[in-house]
Formats: structure tokens, C-alpha cells, sequence
């Protein structure tokens, strides 16, 4: 598995569930209307709530082994005031974030039951998990988040999963005769230029 399939992943999950967006990306991309994506092909309405950003934060990988365990952050939002057609929403703040935690809760389920193959008629080469295997997660809760005055549900968890890695040997051959792999000494090898 790589990054581009497991963002694949939540961009799925988000698609089967009642989200109107999915974008892998940083927090400031909230601001950005017209991002490119397969919710809003012709980007004609913006982003359209309720939506999900993921990013992968960080990863632990051994050269030992190909398993590693990644960080990933979910923000998942919704506006606390008003509907995708500008009308002033009817809901207290409290009924909007717990409508949003119902949609998380079955985004993370439906993401540890895929992981664990347990997800019908949903492909995934390589399986993974939320760890620990309770698939544990923590959230964080934002209102009046970002200039579109949002309620959003950041959440954090580590997965584990088989990231794909190209197994390339360095060629000693293609390395200048004048430096044959040498013992690593205290000169800046990139600041050498070859004679």
C-alpha cells in the first residue's frame, strides 16, 4: 500500500457515507474553494458540507521490516450556522456536532472493518489497522473553526499498514572513480566537485 491508496481509502469511505467532500491535503485547504475533486467534478459549488480532510502526518518504518505505523489526522467539518444552500441552519451547535460524531464514528468503524478485511465488496490488497486493534482514536473538538465558522472534529490515530518500498541497491559503478565509496570523513561530499 502506499499513500495515494490509502487516501483512496477515506476518499471511499467518505463517498459511501452521507459526506458531500473529501480532500487529501492540508487544514488551510478549508479556505480554498475550488479544489479539484471527484464530489464537485466541474468545482461548480465549492466545497459542500459535511466534508472530511486527511492528512498523514508522520510514519515509523524499519529498513528490517516492511510494516509501519503512520499517523493520520481526519478533520472532519460541518458550518455551525448554515446549510450547503446558505439558509441559516435550524440545529443548536451541540445537535450539529453530534450529527458530525455519527458520521465519524462510522467513517472510523468502516475504516477498521476494511483494514481488517471485514468490509464486504471493498477491495484492499494489503490489509491494515487502527492500533491498538480496539482501533482507538482521539478527537478534538473546534467550533467557529476557519473563516467558514465551522464545527470540526479533529481526529487522530496510528494505523498500521505495508507500505510499498522499491527495493534499489546502490550501483557502485555509477559513482565518480575519483570517490569510490569513501569512509564517511567530515568533508561535505555535495560541496566536492569532481576533478
Amino acid at each position: 500500500m502506499n499513500l495515494i491508496e490509502l487516501s483512496n481509502i477515506f476518499h471511499n469511505i467518505a463517498k459511501g457515507l452521507d459526506f458531500k467532500f473529501y480532500h487529501y491535503g492540508l487544514p488551510q485547504d478549508i479556505n480554498t474553494n475550488g479544489i479539484d475533486n471527484s464530489f464537485n467534478v466541474s468545482n461548480s459549488v465549492g466545497v459542500e458540507y459535511p466534508a472530511v480532510y486527511a492528512v498523514v502526518s508522520n510514519w515509523q518504518t524499519a529498513t528490517s521490516r516492511p510494516n509501519a505505523t503512520i499517523d493520520v489526522v481526519l478533520l472532519f467539518c460541518i458550518p455551525q450556522f448554515y446549510e450547503n444552500d446558505s439558509t441559516s441552519s435550524t440545529k443548536s451547535i451541540l445537535e450539529r456536532t453530534e450529527q458530525l460524531r455519527q458520521l465519524q464514528n462510522n467513517f472510523m468503524r468502516n475504516l477498521q472493518k476494511i483494514g481488517l478485511k471485514k468490509g464486504l465488496n471493498f477491495p484492499v490488497d494489503n490489509p491494515f489497522s487502527l492500533q491498538p486493534n480496539e482501533g482507538n482514536y482521539t478527537t478534538e473538538v473546534f467550533t467557529n473553526a476557519y473563516n467558514n465558522r465551522l464545527i470540526v472534529l479533529d481526529t487522530r490515530f496510528s494505523m498500521q499498514v505495508l507500505l510499498d518500498c522499491e527495493n534499489v541497491a546502490v550501483d557502485g559503478s555509477t559513482i565518480n572513480a575519483a570517490y569510490p565509496m569513501p569512509v564517511s570523513d567530515t568533508n561535505d561530499y555535495e560541496l566536492i566537485k569532481p576533478v
